[in-house]
């Protein structure tokens, strides 16, 4: 996925759980199949947001252990085509460093974590509009 792809998912997650919430408030006749259905998406989105997660993460550990090891093993040998094998690791890695550290967050374990905090932040601020 590309930053952009999960930037619109998370901001389309984040709007339908707040959308399941407010459906929950404003229907209280159908409090338990509201709530259950709410639940149901909610758990959805973070399971999916963690799997992405979790992977980008093992990708970008995979590539700095590449790195490394390839710099490790033959660092003694002075070869063109070897040199640009280097080149081109480290690029590929500072490119997935930057392409993860910056943006409006970054894609790394912690990111369903923080995607259950902001979710719980406004569902507080709708029970305090609601209530």
């Amino acid at each position: 996925m590309t930053k952009f792809q999960m930037i619109f998912y998370m901001i389309s997650a984040l709007f339908n759980v707040l959308l399941h919430v407010e459906v929950l408030l404003s229907y209280p006749e159908d409090f338990w199949t509201n709530l259950i259905a709410g639940l149901l998406w909610t758990l959805k989105y973070f399971f999916l947001i963690a799997i992405i997660s979790f992977k980008t993460e093992e990708f970008f550990t995979t590539l700095k252990n590449t790195q490394v090891v390839t710099l490790m093993r033959d660092a003694k040998f002075d070869c063109t085509g070897k040199r640009m094998l280097y080149k081109n690791v480290l690029r590929a890695g500072n490119a997935a460093y930057i392409a993860r550290g910056s943006g409006a967050f970054g894609l790394n374990a912690t990111l369903p974590l923080s995607f259950l905090s902001c979710i719980a932040t406004y569902v507080v601020v709708l029970l305090q509009l609601k209530f």
